[in-house]
């Protein structure tokens, strides 16, 4: 009785301490908020854009520093064109968010669209200037990954 005891009495400063240093850490970081429904609209868009292959629209949507990078590296969206699916799907699920400080830029927003695409799931970054909700995209990045078929042996 006396080693739980003695256990009890050890461990409860320990949690205690990291119930305050999960405390201090949120308060420092802040929650991180769920994306705008402006942001949602806008990386659908984008996204549909790049299914379309519509370079012009692409353009439309996103920030000058985006222009310039994707003039600067001409190949990058006829590789992104080439990874996205015939079709446009809604998507299952935000799988990441994450707000951030940029030396360059300064506060960004990202979100990760997951696309459940059968033969080929789509992971759809948007980067999103601000803290606040707003829709002005300053980067993306897609990734697919292929799914084979698993072959059933008799």
């Amino acid at each position: 009785m006396k080693n739980i005891l003695l256990i009890l009495c050890l461990s409860l400063p320990l949690m205690a301490c990291e119930k305050v240093g999960n405390a201090v850490f949120e308060k420092a970081i802040g929650e991180i908020p769920e994306s705008s429904e402006a942001q949602n609209i806008k990386a659908q868009q984008l996204f549909s854009a790049l299914v379309e292959k519509n370079e012009i629209k692409v353009y439309q949507l996103v920030e000058l520093d985006v222009h310039e990078l994707l003039n600067n590296n001409p190949q990058v969206l006829p590789e992104i064109f080439e990874m996205m699916p015939d079709h446009v799907i809604e998507p299952k699920e935000v799988v990441y968010r994450a707000k951030t400080v940029d030396l360059k830029v300064g506060k960004i927003f990202s979100v990760t669209y997951y696309y459940d695409y059968p033969e080929k799931p789509i992971r759809f970054t948007v980067v999103f200037k601000g803290h606040d909700g707003g829709a002005k995209i300053l980067g993306l990045f897609v990734t697919s990954d292929q799914i084979k078929p698993v072959n059933e042996s008799k």
